[in-house]
């Protein structure tokens, strides 16, 4: 999921109706090479990456070039988009196929 600055997923305007939003994302050509160059702390874990340090805001950062270069190598990656719909829809249809299986 893609959060910006208030903790807030990317996309939402409406703040009561999450279930529309892109929520969670994923990047199929994602490889623990490319999370450590897309991670502010060059960290290869792929399931969470922060584009730069928290405690400041991106434009206050000296290395404001290498966050400008970290978000045009993210804005190449391919990315396909998950609803709170689609979600709640897979996770509805992989219990009753498990319960399905155990019955």
């Amino acid at each position: 999921m893609a959060l910006n600055r208030q903790y807030r997923p990317i996309g939402c305007r409406e703040r009561g109706n999450l279930d529309s939003c892109p929520m969670a994302f994923v990047i199929p050509g994602m490889t623990p090479q490319l999370a450590a160059r897309l991670s502010f702390w060059k960290n290869p874990n792929m399931d969470q990456i922060c584009l730069y340090n928290d405690a400041y805001a991106p434009e206050a950062v000296k290395e404001m070039a290498a966050y400008f270069a970290r978000l045009a190598l993210l804005a190449k990656q391919h990315v396909e988009y998950f609803s709170v719909a689609k979600i709640k829809a897979e996770l509805r249809a992989a219990f009753r196929a498990a319960v399905t299986r155990v019955s």
